[in-house]
């Protein structure tokens, strides 16, 4: 290779920050260089760019002997006294400073004169380079390749050592952040796993007194555990994100096959973490994610303590805004509507909190458990949606024939999983919500005393676990259900307020026609109400097929009447046919 000196990346960083380098500088290395051309003697450097193009000048072909070592030992001993450094880190810095551009395996023995096996045997001293931050290596497609980060370059033009400074004194949030950066490195793959562990092991120790690392010490669990709580920490603390995906774990492992092993447990349910119940699986709409992980509340509540955790405007899954139902007009009779405007009033933000203030200063239990009961069409649940429209509150909506899976234990963890989202849910928001159990009937029947199948078992658990929570719920749930004489009694007591909605009388029913269908007649109107004995909800649909048939057809005010009694005649039909399916699990 010719030794005549190529124009490099330090000439560049010469003529991009002329106005801030000592022009004292540039004039010694301009002399120290006429006199090395001249004479081949070379002077004691003065400045850091002067030692570095002296040293890759040197190193150029001679296969790193030791006469290269001793030719530039003035301008290696200026970088390690300056920059802290061994003489071999020292030449290898020089070395990718100068080329100016990225340097790969191949043009690094090529240029070193030196075999590719012994370029690959100075990767140790790359690594403990770019542990201190004055070396990035990359590894892509092309293979391995090394450059210099540019903050260091610009240190270097202005004649300063970099010294990567340790983190020390942080809190959980500060700590929460630069261990952030390190995930989002990983992730890039600008460090590997093992210089992801060995960053992250430095920032706990050097933050000892910080509460997040106090706490993961005081846990006694392995590092990749420690990695994994992080990680999740990090998704919380960054992004919002309750849950995480198990696949994004592969940075908290050693290899693939720690990985494989991670995610077995993780699936199984068999970590060290999940038997120390400091992790639990995801919830997606009240049912368990073995997909995912997350950490459990107590765990959150423990590591997270002193964090202040943004919470997302984004409604979880599952969760009916209250600002997004729309308000309809219901009928009650007397006393139905007596307590539904109480319940309204009782759920008024204000009122609420004054209620549970006094609830809990005589010792009483603070759940708000309703129990909405009827024939189908009623009202019942539009009811629920009234009244979280009205008092501002959401409602998580529990999918109850979801809950109940073939697998056994899965069923109650579904269920736990339901209570511990509404917990959360209470707690991140400003308005408690509504917790509704919609269609319960299935769940809260009478338990078994003789257990025959393991799906009579399955039930009773889950009714018990429906029992206590229950008795600790920390808000407002209420369960609709058309089916009472098979309400279990411990559940009967343990509802707070009990509203039976009947059917409606025949005035009710002609008020529901003529706001269903105003250009009904008053004759009309009496005759459908009189004729077919149907709840709100049937009248909306009798109303809304009319109103389809208008659009497709065009209103006929001759046949009005007869086409609403066909209509009225075929809903009699659907609801027989739907009294005879079975109902239940």
């Amino acid at each position: 290779m010719s030794k005549t000196k190529k124009t490099s990346k330090l000439d560049e960083m010469k003529n991009l920050v002329n106005n801030t380098i000592d022009m004292e500088v540039i004039n010694a290395d301009k002399e120290g260089e006429e006199k090395l051309r001249i004479t081949g003697f070379s002077p004691a450097p003065t400045s850091l760019l002067q030692a570095i193009e002296r040293i890759d000048m040197v190193a150029e072909d001679s296969a790193l002997k030791k006469e290269m070592f001793k030719g530039a030992a003035r301008e290696i001993n200026y970088l390690i006294k300056r920059m802290q450094l061994s003489a071999l880190q020292a030449v290898l810095l020089a070395v990718v400073v100068n080329e100016g551009e990225d340097i790969s395996i191949s043009k690094l023995s090529e240029k070193l004169s030196i075999s590719t096996a012994q370029a690959l045997s100075l990767l140790t001293e790359f690594k403990k380079l770019e542990r201190l931050h004055l070396i990035k290596i990359s590894d892509s497609f092309s293979g391995l390749s090394f450059s210099v980060p540019t903050k260091v370059l610009f240190q270097l033009s202005r004649n300063k050592s970099f010294k990567y400074e340790r983190t020390t004194g942080l809190d959980s949030t500060e700590l929460l952040s630069f261990c952030h950066k390190h995930f989002a490195n990983t992730f890039d793959h600008d460090i590997d796993n093992e210089e992801l562990a060995e960053e992250i092991e430095r920032l706990l120790n050097d933050n000892k007194n910080c509460i997040l690392a106090e706490e993961l010490d005081k846990m006694n669990i392995t590092f990749p555990s420690k990695l994994i709580l992080l990680a999740l920490c990090d998704a919380l603390f960054s992004e919002g994100r309750e849950e995480v995906k198990q696949s994004v774990l592969w940075i908290c492992a050693t290899n693939q096959a720690h990985f494989n092993l991670i995610k077995r447990d993780l699936r199984n349910g068999t970590h060290e973490l999940q038997l120390r119940g400091l992790v639990e699986h995801g919830c997606n709409n009240g049912i368990v994610d073995s997909s995912t992980i997350a950490l459990t509340k107590s765990t959150r509540d423990r590591l997270l303590q002193e964090v202040d955790l943004c919470v997302g405007d984004e409604m979880p899954s599952g969760v009916i805004p209250s600002n997004t139902i729309k308000p309809k007009e219901l009928y009650y009779d007397s006393e139905v509507a007596k307590q539904v405007d109480e319940l309204t009033k009782f759920f008024g933000q204000d009122n609420y909190n004054n209620i549970l203030e006094r609830m809990k200063k005589s010792n009483f239990r603070t759940a708000f458990t309703c129990l909405f009961y009827g024939a189908p069409g009623t009202g019942k649940t539009e009811t629920v949606n009234q009244l979280a429209r009205l008092t501002g509150r959401d409602i998580m909506l529990v999918d109850v024939p979801s809950l109940k899976d073939k697998w056994v234990g899965q069923s109650e963890k579904n269920l736990k999983a339901v209570f511990e989202k509404y917990r959360d849910l209470v707690k991140h928001s400003k308005v408690v919500p509504i917790l509704l159990f919609n269609e319960a009937y299935s769940i809260f029947g009478k338990r078994m005393t003789r257990i025959n199948h393991s799906v009579d078992q399955m039930l009773n658990t889950m009714q018990n676990i429906i029992l206590q929570e229950m008795e600790t719920l920390d808000g407002i749930l209420i369960a609709t259900t058309n089916l009472t004489e098979n309400l279990d009694a411990a559940f009967e007591r343990r509802f707070l307020y009990k509203i039976k909605f009947e059917r409606p009388s025949v005035e009710a029913r002609e008020h529901i026609w003529r706001t269903m269908i105003p250009e009904l007649t008053n004759e009309e109107v009496e005759k459908l109400a009189s004729r077919y004995d149907f709840s709100g909800g049937q009248i909306e649909n009798v109303a809304r097929k009319f109103s389809i048939n208008n659009i497709l057809y065009g209103e006929k005010v001759d046949n009005r009447l007869e086409s609403l009694f066909g209509f009225c005649d075929n809903e009699l039909i659907q609801d027989s046919n739907s009294q005879r399916r079975r109902v239940g699990f």
